[in-house]
């Protein structure tokens, strides 16, 4: 977990390290991890390979996925280079992305000590950061806590293009987070033991367009929109202000007004 030290932080007589500097220094320790990580892959594998074949031949397997999806999932972790090259995958277009855009977001400027803390913060983030594979074919690259995701890291679901990643407590979706879902609909803010809670923005892609159909920005309960929030779609039309479980507040109203008018 990134953490900040507090505002308080001795000033430092030495110039502060910069940004950039430090973004150098990580990218080689990424690179590292990234070969670390593919090198440890067979051992992780080995472990989930019988797990993975019961559970594609289990009864109603073929129903659960197409039947492409089924053979690929049969054979996930079989192949050591497609296993190295979801590694790849993951890590180059999920995980750092995210932690690069973490560390623009909250770098602490001005204090030596604020920011030698966020340093070893992170270096202590990519030391712990492991790679898990599951018998159903998902893959989860970051931090570990009693054997359940717990703390930072990314988890790449296999339904194609469907993942998440960001913060993680006790094996569920817990603060800041990212969620891109596999018919390319995406979703970004605070999560809440699983679900989208407090303030975030959900993006609805139509596949068929080709491009993002409508936007909701606002606050969310249960991973839905409640309390107050903007939407708008692809032709310009807007509606801002409160909504309750998915619908606009002025809705439920006016059908409650006719419901009992009746």
């Amino acid at each position: 977990m990134i953490v900040i030290a507090p505002t308080d932080s001795i000033q430092c007589d030495q110039p502060s390290p910069k940004l950039d500097d430090f973004k150098v220094e990580l990218q080689l320790k990424l690179d590292q991890k990234l070969a670390h990580l593919q090198s440890e892959c067979e051992k992780s594998v080995k472990l989930v390979r019988g797990e993975s074949r019961k559970f594609a031949k289990s009864p109603g397997a073929e129903k659960r996925w197409a039947e492409r999806h089924w053979i690929i999932m049969l054979f996930q972790w079989e192949d050591l280079t497609r296993v190295r090259n979801r590694i790849r995958r993951i890590w180059s277009e999920q995980f750092v992305p995210l932690l690069l855009t973490s560390i623009d977001r909250i770098w602490p400027e001005g204090s030596c000590e604020m920011i030698e803390i966020f340093q070893s913060d992170v270096a202590r983030l990519l030391q712990n950061v492991k790679f898990v594979p599951y018998p159903q074919g998902d893959a989860y690259i970051g931090t570990i806590a009693a054997g359940r995701r717990d703390g930072w890291g990314v988890l790449d679901y296999f339904a194609e293009n469907e993942w998440h990643a960001g913060e993680w407590k006790a094996g569920k979706e817990h603060g800041y987070g990212f969620t891109r879902h596999y018919n390319g609909g995406e979703c970004v803010g605070n999560f809440v033991d699983g679900h989208v809670e407090g303030e975030a923005k959900f993006t609805a892609f139509d596949a068929t367009l080709g491009h993002w159909q409508k936007t909701y920005e606002g606050e969310f309960r249960a991973s839905k929109p409640h309390g107050y929030g903007t939407t708008k779609n692809c032709l310009g039309d807007v509606y801002e202000g409160n909504w309750s479980n998915l619908r606009p507040l002025i809705l439920i109203l006016m059908s409650e007004t006719i419901r009992n008018s009746n």
